[in-house]
């Protein structure tokens, strides 16, 4: 030892070396367990977000009560590692899984023939894939095979359909399922809706309280007789006609400027549009047009339903769930937008569709090349056959890999069912069924936990109050699904016309997929015929989550021993992106 050196000076390096590494050891095991965390949360937001479209979309399905019971149990979900429950066949469900999301095609196969044969089941099936298989599109290689599952069912069921606009509109078939699905849980579709959206529909709720109706004919009828008499006077006089036509100058001119408003700020958010929803527009359109089921004014207008009729003005109408507005919208305020979003609708299609004659006192003060253009400019687009999500995108996910699938036990038994059911129509001497077979007659029978019928004693019980759902809060729950009944029923007779003229005039699908929702009754059943103060019986089919290995999954290197190789072609990505 050199003179003037201490001892402990030359140890430090060395000692220094061991505590880092014991650190990064240390941080990687608190990353993975909010990983974990985060990966959980993210499927329980994906089944709360249904349950809350349940209630708003689907109200003969839920009511109050059941979906504040429901969100209560999503909340107090376990996850379970699967080999806790399914023993050494977890094995076999990890292999299953993994060989669906590693095959979008077969996948879109089963999807549409299971539809021939039962479309509730398929909904269910669609459901199970997406949540479990597909992990709600989280990271860039799940959402990779979510588009690349879409453009197969482009491919099978809608270039197949005698009329696929109408499948498409119609909102049940395997694709509006799943569009339906990875728009609602795409973060980039909430940028694009924010930034479109949030100034217009602000703005217009601060304007005056009154329904703007499209149709003349509807005008006058909105005001009650004293109110009608005293703003227009007498019917069947002069006066009444030359008030009326005021009116209706005043309603146009309310209705262009606020569009005009609307159509401005979808424009400067056009560069925030989905890349991914640009990629499946332009798929849609080439396909269809290949296959050549239908002329090209229908292909655009195909394309035109998916943008607007799908997308846009569903989030128009009901800006809330997607996170667009936080403030009260009237029934008013409402309608008012629904008429926007059919005059948008109108002059996406003014190029292919002549507007109704009678309001060309509306439509003609519009340019109807404007929204038009924008179509133009998604599908003119250069790009290639293969989804972008990983290459030249710079996400913060990109990298990152899942070790693992979440799936309840009922979904995944009702899952394996559907695929056995649809298997028998593949052709005999498909590779696909023969392999499938093979892998279907190794997974043993599941064990009574996971058959539907024995649900555990918290969710099974209806005569029971969930221990999410106390005592104190039954009568809470009574009331609040009482008033709710008061509220629509009162809606219903005074604003019935709106309600009605709002739904003929704006393409929102509703059909959505229930795997794991028991229906406990028909609209009437939940809403009217349970006495005030009884709290409907829990309405989830599961009281916890599987955790399923995935197959070749978890291959992450920790910290400070990742190969070489690697780094540099990480480094060499993050330089390109």
């Amino acid at each position: 030892m050199k003179e003037g050196i201490p001892g402990d000076l030359i140890k430090y390096p060395r000692t220094g070396h061991s505590i880092t590494f014991v650190d990064q050891i240390t941080i990687y095991e608190k990353v993975l367990k909010a990983i974990e965390r985060a990966y959980h949360a993210s499927w329980v937001r994906g089944e709360q977000r249904r349950n809350y479209d349940d209630l708003i979309l689907r109200p003969q399905h839920s009511s109050p009560p059941a979906c504040c019971q429901k969100a209560n149990l999503l909340n107090t979900l376990n996850f379970v590692d699967a080999y806790k429950v399914l023993g050494y066949n977890e094995s076999l469900y990890g292999d299953f899984l993994s060989v669906l999301r590693n095959d979008p095609h077969l996948v879109a196969r089963c999807l549409v023939l299971g539809e021939a044969q039962n479309q509730e089941a398929m909904h269910t099936a669609a459901h199970t894939i997406f949540a479990s298989v597909y992990a709600n599109g989280l990271l860039p290689e799940d959402e990779t095979h979510i588009l690349n599952l879409l453009k197969h069912l482009i491919e099978l069921q809608l270039a197949t359909s005698e009329n696929p606009r109408r499948q498409l509109r119609h909102g049940s078939c395997a694709f509006s399922q799943i569009y339906r699905a990875y728009v609602e849980m795409l973060p980039q579709s909430k940028v694009f809706l924010t930034a479109a959206l949030h100034q217009p529909i602000i703005q217009l709720l601060m304007e005056d309280e009154l329904f703007l109706d499209i149709d003349p004919s509807k005008a006058a009828v909105r005001f009650p007789p004293e109110e009608r008499l005293r703003r227009f006077g007498e019917e069947g006089t002069p006066e009444y006609a030359a008030a009326l036509g005021k009116y209706r100058a005043w309603t146009i001119s309310k209705l262009v400027k606020i569009t005009n408003r609307f159509l401005e700020s979808i424009k400067e958010a056009m560069n925030c549009f989905p890349w991914s929803l640009s990629w499946l527009v332009r798929i849609l359109y080439e396909v269809l047009l290949s296959a050549k089921v239908t002329e090209m004014r229908e292909v655009s207008a195909i394309c035109v339903d998916l943008i607007f009729g799908l997308f846009l003005c569903p989030a128009l109408v009901t800006p809330e769930p997607h996170g667009i507005c936080d403030a009260p919208i009237s029934h008013i305020s409402r309608f008012n937008l629904m008429q926007v979003a059919q005059i948008l609708q109108v002059l996406a299609m003014s190029r292919w569709e002549t507007p109704d004659p009678r309001l060309n006192d509306l439509y003609s003060q519009f340019d109807k090349e404007v929204v038009a253009s924008l179509l133009d400019n998604i599908v003119e687009q250069e790009g290639s056959e293969s989804p972008p999500c990983l290459v030249g995108y710079n996400n913060p996910l990109l990298g990152l890999e899942r070790s693992s699938f979440l799936c309840p036990e009922t979904h995944l038994t009702s899952l394996i069912s559907f695929i056995q059911t649809v298997l028998p129509e593949f052709p005999e001497d498909d590779e696909s069924r023969k392999e499938w077979e093979t892998l279907l007659g190794r997974i043993k029978p599941p064990p009574p936990a996971l058959q539907p019928s024995n649900i555990s004693p918290t969710t099974a019980n209806s005569n029971t109050t969930s221990p999410s759902v106390t005592p104190s809060k039954k009568n809470l729950l009574g009331r609040v699904k009482s008033n709710r009944n008061r509220s629509s029923k009162s809606q219903c007779e005074g604003d019935g016309d709106s309600v009605k003229s709002g739904e003929d005039t704006v393409s929102i699908t509703t059909n959505s997929s229930n795997g794991g929702i028991t229906h406990s009754g028909s609209a009437t059943g939940l809403g009217n015929n349970t006495e005030e103060g009884d709290v409907v019986p829990p309405i989830l089919e599961y009281d916890r989550v599987l955790v399923i290995s995935l197959r070749g999954g978890g291959s992450c290197d920790c910290p400070g021993l990742m190969a070489e190789e690697k780094v540099l072609f990480t480094l060499q990505v993050e330089f390109t992106t």
